[in-house]
This record gives C-alpha cells, structure tokens and sequence, in this order.
C-alpha cells in the first residue's frame, strides 16, 4: 500500500478530535507525529495501520452520517433545535421526551414542519427538529420515529451561570486533609473530625472548610491510596467513616464493644502520635469494627436495616461496586486478570463472599449517610463544604472496571515537557475517549458530579483544562510524543452547569499553568472561580510587586501540590527536587537565588503597604526567630489577600504553625511519602491555639472590609 501523506493523517487526526501541534512552556511548537497519531487512533478502537488510513476515514463517515448526534446542548430555557438527517421518503415523525425529572410528553409532525435544510456533502441534508415546548433545567431523552427507523438524542437544558458568585462576595474557609487531623481518642480521623474543625472555624467566621478528595482508594489488595487516584470518583472512602458514631445509629452492641476495648484504644493513640498517616494500618485495625456494622445492619437486626436496604434498593451501582471491591480483595488480582464475564464487568451474588460485599455495601451506605450529615451541619452554620474532584482515577478500579466502553485503554493521560519534567509527565490512568462518552451521555462525568456536590458547596475542579482537552501517552511512545484529544466542552460545560445549580454549589477550576485563552474564558462565561496562587504570582526579578488576584478568584498562597509558604522561602521543594535527580546542581542554585529575590520583593510589598513593619520578618541566623519570621511574613500576605478583591480567599492550615514539608511533591508517587504528612500538634491543641485564632480573626475582619468597599461603604 502506497504512503500516505502526513498532511493527510494531520486532516483525519483533527477530524477526530486530536490537536496536531502545540505550543509548550518554553514556546516550542511541537506537530504530531505520524506514529504518535496512529498510536492514539489505536487507543480509540480503530484498526488504523502506518499505511492504513481506511478505519479512521470510515469511522469519520460514519460519524457525519449519523442521523443525529448524541448530545445537543439548549442553553437558558433556549428552544432546544435538534438537527436530524432523515430517512428518504419519511413524511411524518413520532417524537418522544422524556426527563430525568418528570418531564414526559409526545408529538408528531410532518417534514414540512422540520426547520430549514442544510446539505454538508457527507450525507443526506440536515432538517431541524425545534421542541415545541421549552425543556426545564436537566436531561431530557429525546426518541424519534422517522418512518422504519428510529433513533435516540440526549439534550441538556442548562444554566449559562448555575450558581451566580455575586459581586460583593468576600467569603473565606481553612483548608486541610482529613488524614492529616490527630485525634488521639478516636479511631484514627473521621467526618466527626471534620464537623468539629468546621465548628471551630466557623466561630471564627470561615463559611468554608477544604479538604483533598474523600473518595475510595485502594486500602488493601491492590494498595494504593493516594486520593488523587480513587478507585472510584462515585463513592467514598471507608477509611473517614465515624466508626463510634455509626454504632450507636446501628445500635451495633458488638461493634460498640470493640470501639471500648483497651488494647484497640491504645494501639490507635499510638497511630495518632506518629506524624506520618499509615494508611495500611489504619485500615487494618479498624476492619473488625467495620465487619460487625456490617454484619449488624445487613442481618436485618439495626434500626439502620430497613435504610440499607432502602439504599441498596436506590442505587443499584452500590451493590455493583461491593461486589467489584469484594472480588479484588479476594482474589488479590486486578480486574484485568479476571476471567470472563467478571472481566467484562459482570459480577453476581455467587460470585463474591457475601460477607465481604456486605461490608463494602454497608461501608458506603454509612458515608452516604454520615456526608449528608456532615453537609446538614454545615448548613446548619451556614458554611459550604469545600470538596476536590480528581481528573481521573485508578485503572485498577471500579469506574475503569463498570465502565470500560468509556476509556480509550491504548493510552494514558499525562503532560507535555515543562520546566520540572523535561521528559513530560505520565499519570498512569485511561483517558475517557470523548466520542464513547459521548454516545454515553456523559453519565459517568454526570455521576460524579452529582456524587460531590449532593454534599459539597464547593467543588473543585481539578485540571479543568480537561473539559477542552486532555494529553495523551500512548502505550508503548513516551510523553514526549503525547497528542492532545480535544473533549466537547460545550456538552461537559453544561452537565456541569446542571449539577451545579440543582445543588447551588459554586464550582472552581484549577487554571494553574498553561491554559488555552479558552478555557479561561469559558470559565468566567459559566460563572467558575479560577485560581489564584501567590507563590506563582511573586515575580523573581528585583523590585518586581506581587500579583493580585481578581474578582473572579480563590486566592490562597499554595495549594496541595506546592511547597507550603515557609517551605516555598526557604527552597524546600528545590533541595528535594535536587535529591532526587529531578534538578542539576546548577539549576538549584539558580532557583535557591530566584527564591531568595521572590521574599526580598514580598518583604518589600508588604512593608510598603503597612501589612508588615519594618522590623517584620528580617533575616536571623537563630532558628526560632527564623520561625517567627517567617510566620509574621505569611500572616502579612494572609491579611493581604484577604484585603483583595478575590471573591474567596483559601487558609491553608499549616501555614499558620510554619510547617516547612508540603503533603505531595509532584511526580515522586514512588520516591517519597506524599499525601501522609499530618499535624505536629491534636485537633484539640489546634482549635485551643490563640495564636491561630488571631490569625483567622484578623482574616475574617479583612475579608468583611474588603466586602464593604466591594458594595461602595
């Protein structure tokens, strides 16, 4: 077969949603090569071949020759236009709509009815079905007879703005990670713990508190329990169930027994002592506790039983789900070693230990239930519940497993080269292939979304670029060779928007980095917050001022992913970075300088607007005033960004005390101990420490003068 020209491939790769060329952080442009396009049309399902362009070509023809696409998008009560290709010789049609919220109507009409026609040249002319009636927010199933054929559209009816963030809006929260919380008297941290450090924030007027992602990780077989890889981003983590207050609910006697029982109270005040969370550990102790809540309430004995088997009953995934954590850990194997059916996603009661199912179903029917707690007492303190959800999750788990067709199982999502990765990065899970998504409906984005913000008033998007366009390693090619995917924003923009203004839940966008204009845009069209980091916004160059950041914002000075502030002064990061090969000798002195100018310019802001006088934080050879100065920098920034127009400024807690190591160092998920790092001191030694308190209260006093000036006071 003759070469076919690369010009060609380029053509069919972008009619495919591929992105041919870039430009990377440095200002290079990179163009996709013949292999690497190849690579990802394989990954997509197509038997495409170097010399082979014919499935590519034929899966574009069929794709413009469809009678009518998946998903069509009607924006603000718009009227919903659904373009159709009909069979030749059909005069008359049956429409049917149904709602996933009561909408339910029927009408016919004739071709002379249909809107103007429009011919492309891929098929027969494009007529256009205009709903008579004017859908309500939400999904509507739209079913069309045309003659001997029928065929299926989804529309979403959306908000433009879901949850409007208002002018004057000045709110402010702390953030930590639940792990990272030390309560020596309970079984290890929980939601209790974290409606406790809620309480106390509140009374300081925080009307937000964060977390990293409280969603289901693999605690045994597979282990892997980075909350940024969740075996599932539907369900939660069984680890930060409040084990005591589940079996008092349950009326659990033999679980209640345990929770009291000397040895087990011990070896948890023991666990709480360490400064680095152990997961595995963790885990272990507290599963007889968990088996007994699970063999109470499934017995039909708990005045829980009935609400259990209501659940179940509900939401028919959750037994999926038992049953796939049932079978990992049993078997002790990926899926992907499974035999058939269970491999492809099929699993029935004989097929798993009951007992084991058991306690994953009734695991996650009390975090189902003790989340909607939380978010009830959250409201109670008129407070929102700050929640992260992660851009992908684990190939081993239960949403790559249920939801194979999904995935695009030749590839895995990652980043160009940049300044920390000169090689480009690889993060190991499968990218959702936008056309199988797509043909989906987008339920699994739309599930997820629903799952957080049920219970969050906050959600956190990480890497939000991902609904324009995601980076693609393809098996065997390095991230050097990625291929950027493009996704349809318009359609994931508006399950977005859907979810959000059902559940009033302000949604903000990780923009950090390299972000197209269009993104950005998007996000301030769809009423998003972006972000604001200070540490990226201190420029290195002498004299220069720090960035403000803008109404449309949440500011913090880092973020999980950063060194913290008195990490970030003092080049933490650099000198692990160092270590592990990741920097040149000569590049961390460059970096170590660049750092030094970055505090000389951030002493010189601050002192020059009054949030630091002019004997705050000088440089000292004595380790404690160091500390000391360091904090009084950090707390100037702090009333500094909460003084600003962002509409929402983030405390990072252990900002406050100076912690020095961050939680996770990016890239190192097996050369250091990310997302363990807990706190030096209790959560009762926190929320009784004056000084923090001083701190958020001189937070909260900026934060209401910067409202007031926001409203012209």
């Amino acid at each position: 077969m003759a070469d076919i020209d690369i010009g060609h491939w380029r053509y069919l790769a972008r009619e495919l949603g591929m992105w041919t060329d870039y430009w990377d952080v440095y200002g290079g442009y990179h163009e996709a090569s013949v292999p690497a396009i190849v690579a990802v049309l394989q990954a997509m399902g197509l038997d495409a071949a170097p010399d082979d362009a014919r499935p590519a070509e034929e899966a574009i023809a069929q794709r413009r020759s469809r009678r009518v696409q998946p998903v069509h998008v009607a924006w603000d009560a718009d009227e919903a236009v659904i373009p159709l290709r009909l069979p030749e010789g059909v005069t008359r049609l049956r429409v049917d709509v149904r709602g996933d919220e009561g909408v339910d109507w029927s009408f016919d009409l004739s071709g002379d009815e249909l809107g103007g026609w429009d011919a492309d040249g891929h098929g027969p002319p494009w007529r256009r079905l205009v709903l008579p009636e004017r859908l309500p927010f939400g999904y509507h199933r739209v079913r069309v007879e045309a003659g001997p054929e029928v065929f299926e559209t989804e529309v979403f009816a959306a908000p433009r703005r879901p949850t409007p963030v208002a002018a004057d809006t000045r709110w402010w929260g702390v953030f930590a990670p639940l792990y990272a919380v030390r309560h020596p008297g309970r079984c290890g941290p929980d939601l209790g713990d974290l409606d406790r450090l809620g309480a106390w924030a509140a009374a300081l007027g925080a009307g937000v508190v964060g977390t990293l992602p409280l969603l289901a990780t693999f605690l045994d077989r597979p282990f892997s329990p980075s909350p940024y890889s969740p075996a599932s981003r539907r369900f939660w983590n069984e680890l930060y169930l409040d084990l005591e207050g589940f079996a008092h609910a349950a009326a659990a006697d033999e679980a209640l027994d345990l929770l009291t029982d000397g040895p087990l109270r011990a070896t948890f005040a023991e666990l709480s002592a360490s400064r680095r969370f152990d997961y595995w550990e963790h885990h272990l102790r507290r599963l007889p506790v968990l088996e007994a809540l699970a063999n109470h309430v499934a017995s039909g004995r708990s005045p829980l039983s009935q609400a259990f088997r209501d659940h179940l009953a509900e939401r028919r995934e959750v037994v999926d789900y038992a049953r796939f954590r049932a079978c990992t850990s049993a078997v002790g194997r990926t899926w992907h070693t499974w035999g058939e059916p269970q491999r492809s996603g099929s699993l029935g009661p004989g097929d798993v230990d009951p007992a084991l199912e058991h306690l994953h179903a009734v695991a996650q029917f009390g975090m189902h239930r003790q989340m909607g707690e939380l978010a009830a007492s959250f409201r109670t303190r008129d407070q929102r519940l700050y929640l992260d959800l992660p851009i992908g999750s684990h190939p081993d788990g239960f949403d790559a497993w249920h939801d194979q067709h999904v995935y695009a199982w030749g590839a895995s999502v990652g980043a160009p080269p940049d300044e920390f990765f000169g090689e480009g990065q690889d993060w190991g899970f499968p990218p959702v292939d936008p056309w199988s998504s797509r043909q989906d409906g987008h339920r699994q984005f739309r599930a997820a979304l629903h799952h957080h913000m049920s219970v969050a008033g906050v959600l956190r998007l990480d890497h939000v670029m991902g609904l324009y366009r995601l980076f693609w390693v393809p098996r065997g090619l390095s991230a050097r060779d990625g291929i950027y995917v493009g996704m349809p924003a318009e359609e994931l923009f508006a399950a977005l928007c859907i979810e959000a203004h059902r559940h009033d839940c302000v949604v903000v966008g990780e923009d950090l980095g390299t972000v197209p204009d269009e993104v950005r845009e998007a996000m301030h069209h769809h009423g998003l917050l972006g972000m604001y980091v200070a540490e990226f916004a201190q420029p290195s160059w002498p004299g220069a001022e720090l960035g403000q950041p803008s109404p449309g914002s949440m500011a913090s000075i880092d973020t999980h992913d950063t060194p913290t502030f008195a990490g970030f002064l003092h080049g933490v990061d650099v000198e692990a970075r160092h270590g592990l090969g990741q920097l040149a000798a000569e590049s961390v002195s460059h970096a170590m300088t660049e750092r030094a100018q970055q505090r000389t310019n951030l002493l010189g802001f601050l002192r020059a607007r009054g949030y630091l006088d002019d004997g705050g934080a000088a440089a000292d050879d004595d380790g404690d005033a160091e500390v000391r100065e360091d904090l009084a920098l950090g707390r100037a920034l702090l009333a500094c960004l909460a003084d600003s127009d962002a509409a929402a400024v983030l405390v990072t807690l252990e900002d406050l005390w100076g912690e020095r190591e961050a939680q996770n160092l990016p890239g190192t998920p097996d050369s250091r101990p990310n997302w363990v790092q807990r706190f030096p001191d209790s959560l009762d030694e926190v929320t009784s420490d004056p000084a923090l308190a001083d701190v958020l209260r001189t937070v909260h006093q900026c934060r209401l003068a910067a409202r007031e000036r926001a409203r012209g006071g």
